[in-house]
């Protein structure tokens, strides 16, 4: 590319009449295409003739993008888009209908159609072919060097198959989008075909035939690696191998068929801070995972874990924790030692008892224990769970709600599908409490202090025994009242109750006027 001195922007820019593109100008800089009231089904560009359009030292750094044109397919006629080297920074031809494969990086060809750009295009840095049907990664790739190149993505196509060779010339890559083709991939493949991309951070691999993971091992800065929705199983091979490197950040390895934890996650020198690894058949976690230090945010649900490791209590920098949809029947005190949790998910289990040491949890801010058999929560002392904002307890076994009132941070209580038979009245101490869920209990009772919770704007009572409310709650600034299926509905008048909620403040207006 010329001396960066001498571009300078074109007073006049000239944009052949006949080319199109639904969506433009999503660059940083002056697109190269524009769009015009040509019909999509002719997209032709005769940009490899720069006196025509542009000359190579007038335009920064352009970028082109041609996407959502489901009219961009083969088709009789032949379709070419010709790009002078050195001027373009982006190319995106998305969401299309194209089956193109790069020759020499000169032409983007099939027998219909081609792209033409000129050798050594050292500018550019993104080349986005997502939602298009390539079967293969394209010659272009590793015929030709592209030295500024960190983003290359294929997201949604029909690739089948990688090879060790096609990454070698990207020397720069940064982040490689493989996901949602159909890539085969097992123990037997070469290990090294991402071995070369030493400047790679981010590779995402989600939605292919993957049943084994490459060597990434080599790939020192990769940090963010997503092999979810695979077929990914255990293989003794595999657990006697150091696949990862240890500076990995983020991986996720969902919706595959893991039976546990396989060891090449597991490393004392690994820097890992999220692992998601729910919806395999899990059944247990490995006490070796005190060993992730660095660990902030695990996944494991949707397995089938039926207790938990004491060394998970090690995992002290842990900031949330999702165990939801397993099989887990006791949580053991050491819990509490998680003092910078920040979220908690024990839903859908068999739990019966929750221990004292989850009011050690300083920094719990939201706390889900949905669909268990528990009857009741520990006491609250004053001044513990004090950032706890949001609390789930539907479809459990509770009869009380007391040992939820000295809750005062708390803005969300929700306690659907219980048994509780009535409101305590110090649920006042509440006082930022906002939202309120107790529809499908045996409430008959409502205290007159609910009126002192001034934040409260929404209350869900459908399908209790309710009979009457205190009379000030017209005074409330509600916004949202459920009382379907209650008896009370019998005493407001039907024109009241097609009001809604203010019908049902006028009802109770005229109780408190009496």
């Amino acid at each position: 590319m010329g001396n960066t001195n001498s571009r300078k922007r074109s007073n006049s820019t000239y944009v052949t009449p006949n080319i199109y593109s639904p969506t433009l100008n999503r660059s940083r800089s002056k697109s190269v295409l524009q769009s015009n009231d040509q019909p999509p089904s002719s997209i032709t560009s005769n940009l490899n003739n720069t006196n025509n359009l542009i000359g190579q030292n007038d335009l920064v750094v352009p970028n082109i993008d041609i996407n959502n044109s489901p009219q961009l397919k083969q088709t009789n006629e032949r379709v070419s888009l010709n790009v002078p080297e050195n001027i373009v920074s982006d190319i995106t031809i998305s969401n299309n209908e194209i089956d193109l494969s790069f020759k020499n990086l000169n032409n983007l060809s099939d027998s219909q159609m081609s792209i033409q750009i000129q050798k050594h295009c050292n500018e550019l840095v993104k080349i986005d072919l997502s939602q298009n049907c390539y079967k293969s990664i394209p010659s272009w790739i590793y015929n030709n060097t592209f030295h500024s190149l960190v983003t290359l993505n294929f997201y949604q196509n029909e690739i089948e198959i990688l090879n060790s060779n096609e990454f070698q010339q990207l020397v720069k890559l940064d982040k490689l989008i493989l996901s949602q083709n159909k890539i085969e991939y097992d123990h037997e493949s070469p290990k090294d075909i991402f071995s070369s991309l030493h400047s790679l951070r981010s590779l995402m691999l989600s939605s292919n035939q993957f049943k084994s993971i490459p060597s990434l091992v080599k790939l020192e800065k990769l940090e963010r690696l997503a092999l979810d929705r695979n077929a990914i199983s255990n293989y003794p091979s595999d657990d006697q191998l150091e696949l990862l490197p240890i500076n990995l950040k983020f991986l996720s390895i969902s919706y595959n068929h893991l039976t546990m934890v396989p060891s090449y996650i597991i490393n004392p020198h690994s820097q890992l801070e999220t692992l998601e690894i729910f919806n395999n058949k899990i059944s247990e976690i490995p006490k070796e995972i005190g060993q992730l230090r660095h660990l902030k945010h695990l996944n494991m649900s949707s397995n089938s874990i039926e207790s938990l490791p004491e060394q998970l209590y090690q995992l002290v920098f842990l900031e949330t924790l999702e165990l939801q949809m397993n099989k887990l029947t006791k949580i053991p005190e050491d819990l509490g030692s998680l003092v910078n949790l920040q979220l908690l998910n024990l839903s859908n289990n068999q739990i019966q008892e929750i221990p004292k040491s989850i009011n050690y949890l300083c920094n719990l801010t939201i706390l889900y224990l949905d669909n268990n058999i528990i009857e009741d929560l520990p006491l609250v002392p004053d001044n513990q769970l004090i950032r706890l904002s949001e609390i789930y307890l539907n479809s459990n076994k509770f009869q009380s709600m007391q040992s939820l009132c000295n809750l005062a941070s708390i803005d969300k209580i929700s306690m659907g599908f219980n048994k509780i038979q009535s409101l305590p009245e110090n649920l006042n101490q509440c006082c930022k409490l906002s939202k309120l869920e107790l529809s499908d209990n045996q409430i008959s009772l409502i205290p007159s202090s609910i009126v002192q919770l001034k934040h409260l704007y929404e209350i869900s009572l459908a399908n209790n025994n309710i009979d009457s409310l205190p009379s000030a709650m017209y005074k409330m600034t509600l916004q949202d009242l459920n009382l379907t299926k209650n008896p009370i509905l019998r005493k407001i008048p039907k024109q009241l109750q097609r009001k809604g909620l203010q019908g049902i403040k006028e009802y109770l207006k005229d109780l408190n006027d009496k």
